[in-house]
């Protein structure tokens, strides 16, 4: 009864479900997975060693990296005084009340604050080990004094600050 008009789709289903199962066996002997080893019941704890610098912290590198940022920091200061002389006002709400302040107030915000606390957190960084951090850190600083000096100075090139 090669033909009988049910035939076809019952022999489908079946070689449909063998397969299904051949497969399933299959995979199923391929995740058998050796017996995990039994931990002793007591284990001895050794303390991490403390993380070795693989560099001093004052290389010529870092050295070279913080004079950049402090000089963009710098040219900040000097448009930032610029604009604050011909009338404009500050928007960063951080700096705010100190350049308000004048110059001198000015200068120890950016140079204690900015400068200081970025160089402390770079050398928590590289005492934790965490070297890649510390070097792109004031990298990061000079990138954003990069771009406040370059916004300062198309403040200035415009020109349109009152005079006092």
């Amino acid at each position: 009864m090669l033909g009988a008009p049910g035939e076809k789709p019952v022999r489908l289903f079946v070689l449909l479900l063998l397969a299904a199962s051949a497969s399933a066996q299959t995979i199923a002997a391929n995740d058998l997975q050796p017996p995990l080893p039994v931990a002793p019941a007591i284990q001895s704890r050794q303390l991490p060693e403390e993380p070795r610098p693989t560099h001093t912290f004052l290389d010529r590198q870092n050295l070279s990296f913080w004079a950049a940022a402090t000089a963009l920091q710098t040219a900040d200061l000097i448009t930032t005084r610029q604009i604050l002389d011909r009338g404009g006002r500050e928007s960063n709400p951080v700096a705010k009340p100190f350049v308000n302040h004048g110059t001198a107030a000015q200068a120890a915000s950016t140079y204690l604050l900015g400068t200081g606390g970025t160089i402390a957190a770079a050398y928590l960084l590289h005492r934790s080990g965490h070297h890649r951090l510390e070097r792109w850190l004031p990298l990061c600083v000079g990138a954003v004094e990069a771009w406040a000096t370059a916004s300062n100075g198309g403040v200035l090139s415009r020109g349109n600050l009152r005079r006092r």
